[in-house]
C-alpha cells in the first residue's frame, strides 16, 4: 500500500520524481502549489506534504515530507480548487488565491485556507486556549479527537487550525470569552513575528495592564474570528 507520489510526464512516459514513504490508503489528493499537496486517507485524516526543491541532494528532493496532520472525522470523497462565499473577508485575502474545497461521505462541504505565519501564530494560540477553556463534547478532549489516528499509528494534530473550534468562540458568553483571551495572554505566542504578527503597539487591538505588559483586547480577538467566519459565509 502506497501513499502519494509525484510523477512527471517526459519523453512520452510518466516518471516518479518524488513520493511519500509512509503507507496510507488514499481517498483523494489535491495540489496546493507546485511543491505542496494535501491528501485524505481512509481513516478520516487529512495531511499535507511538501517537496523540498532546495534540497542539496536528489534523494532529498525525491521525498515528500509530512508538514501537517489533522483528523477530520469524515471521509473525504473529493477535493477541488475554488472559493466558498464572497463576503467582506475576501477583500483581505490575496487576489487570485484559491482555497482547497472538499466534500465528504456525510454530505459536508468544507474548505482549507492558507495562513501566513502571523495568522497561524494568533489562531494557533486561540485554538490552544479554547481547547483548555471549553468543555469537551462527550468527554473527549479536542487534542485527542483531532489527533491523527489510523491502524498504524496515532499522532498529535500539527500545522492545522480547526475552523469549527475557532468559530465556537463567537458562541461563548462574555465571561468565557474574557477567560479565553486571558489564557491567550498567559500562553503567549499570539504576537507572531514582526512581519506577520499582530504587533505590540497600542491602538492595534492590544492594551497594557497595570504593570505595563502588553495584553490582548477582546475586541481584537472577536474581529479576527468574525473576519475568518466571513470567508465561507
Amino acid at each position: 500500500m502506497r501513499s502519494m507520489s509525484l510523477v512527471q510526464f517526459k519523453d512520452g512516459a510518466l516518471k516518479e520524481i518524488a513520493r511519500d514513504y509512509n503507507s496510507n490508503w488514499m481517498l483523494d489528493i489535491e495540489t496546493i502549489d507546485e511543491s505542496t499537496f494535501i491528501g485524505a486517507e481512509m481513516s478520516s485524516n487529512l495531511f499535507t506534504l511538501r517537496r523540498n526543491l532546495k534540497a542539496g541532494s536528489e534523494e532529498e528532493k525525491s521525498r515528500l515530507e509530512v508538514v501537517g496532520e489533522f483528523h477530520l472525522g469524515q471521509m473525504v470523497n473529493k477535493f477541488a480548487k475554488g472559493r466558498l462565499g464572497g463576503g467582506p473577508g475576501d477583500s483581505e485575502r490575496e487576489k487570485g488565491q484559491q482555497d482547497v474545497l472538499f466534500a465528504t461521505s456525510n454530505g459536508c462541504i468544507g474548505a482549507v485556507f492558507g495562513l501566513d505565519a502571523g495568522e497561524y501564530a494568533f489562531l494557533g494560540c486561540l485554538q490552544k486556549s479554547l481547547a483548555k477553556a471549553v468543555d469537551a463534547v462527550g468527554g473527549m478532549e479536542w487534542d485527542d479527537f483531532r489527533s491523527w489516528n489510523n491502524e498504524r499509528r496515532v499522532g498529535r494534530v500539527k500545522k492545522f487550525i480547526d475552523g469549527d473550534l475557532i468559530e465556537s468562540f463567537l458562541d461563548l458568553s462574555r465571561e468565557k470569552q474574557d477567560q479565553v483571551v486571558k489564557l491567550m495572554d498567559d500562553e503567549g505566542g499570539w504576537e507572531g513575528d514582526k512581519e506577520g504578527g499582530v504587533g505590540e503597539e497600542e491602538g492595534e487591538g492590544v492594551e497594557r495592564d497595570e504593570h505595563g505588559r502588553v495584553v490582548l483586547s477582546l475586541d481584537l480577538v472577536l474581529a479576527k474570528v468574525e473576519a475568518m467566519s466571513r470567508l465561507h459565509s
